[in-house]
Protein backbone atom coordinates (compact mmCIF):
# COMPACT_ATOMS: atom_id res chain seq x y z
CA UNK A 1 0.00 0.00 0.00
CA UNK A 2 1.60 3.79 -1.10
CA UNK A 3 0.08 6.43 1.23
CA UNK A 4 0.85 10.18 1.52
CA UNK A 5 0.59 10.78 4.87
CA UNK A 6 1.04 14.98 5.07
CA UNK A 7 -1.09 16.48 2.22
CA UNK A 8 -2.63 19.77 2.53
CA UNK A 9 -5.75 21.21 -0.03
CA UNK A 10 -7.20 24.46 -0.56
CA UNK A 11 -7.64 25.46 2.96
CA UNK A 12 -4.38 25.63 4.12
CA UNK A 13 -2.22 28.42 3.56
CA UNK A 14 0.59 26.72 1.63
CA UNK A 15 -1.63 24.64 -1.20
CA UNK A 16 -3.97 25.31 -3.76
CA UNK A 17 -4.99 22.01 -4.75
CA UNK A 18 -8.51 20.64 -4.31
CA UNK A 19 -9.95 17.63 -3.15
CA UNK A 20 -10.84 16.24 -6.53
CA UNK A 21 -7.67 17.47 -7.74
CA UNK A 22 -5.85 15.78 -5.36
CA UNK A 23 -7.19 12.21 -5.98
CA UNK A 24 -6.52 12.81 -9.60
CA UNK A 25 -3.16 13.49 -8.79
CA UNK A 26 -3.10 10.13 -6.15
CA UNK A 27 -4.58 8.06 -8.93
CA UNK A 28 -2.23 9.18 -11.48
CA UNK A 29 1.09 8.48 -9.33
CA UNK A 30 -0.54 5.42 -8.46
CA UNK A 31 -1.26 6.02 -4.68
CA UNK A 32 -3.51 3.92 -2.60
CA UNK A 33 -4.60 6.93 -0.62
CA UNK A 34 -3.43 9.62 1.64
CA UNK A 35 -3.46 11.64 4.89
CA UNK A 36 -4.76 15.49 4.77
CA UNK A 37 -3.45 17.55 7.20
CA UNK A 38 -4.80 20.75 6.56
CA UNK A 39 -3.36 23.56 8.78
CA UNK A 40 -5.46 24.59 11.69
CA UNK A 41 -8.36 23.24 9.95
CA UNK A 42 -10.78 20.17 8.88
CA UNK A 43 -13.33 22.06 7.37
CA UNK A 44 -12.18 19.69 4.15
CA UNK A 45 -12.23 16.17 5.61
CA UNK A 46 -15.92 15.28 5.18
CA UNK A 47 -15.87 15.90 1.85
CA UNK A 48 -12.50 14.28 1.50
CA UNK A 49 -14.01 11.33 3.06
CA UNK A 50 -16.85 11.25 1.08
CA UNK A 51 -15.03 11.48 -2.51
CA UNK A 52 -11.97 9.83 -1.15
CA UNK A 53 -14.37 6.40 -0.90
CA UNK A 54 -16.21 6.84 -4.40
CA UNK A 55 -12.74 6.53 -5.93
CA UNK A 56 -11.56 3.58 -3.64
CA UNK A 57 -8.64 5.02 -1.95
CA UNK A 58 -7.44 5.06 1.57
CA UNK A 59 -8.54 8.16 3.77
CA UNK A 60 -6.87 9.47 6.75
CA UNK A 61 -8.14 12.40 8.42
CA UNK A 62 -5.78 14.40 9.96
CA UNK A 63 -4.80 18.16 11.16
CA UNK A 64 -1.61 20.17 11.78
CA UNK A 65 -1.52 22.52 14.50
Amino acid sequence: MILDLHMHTNVSIDSNITIKNLIRELKASNFDGSAITDHNSIENLKKAKIEFSKNSLEFIPGIEI
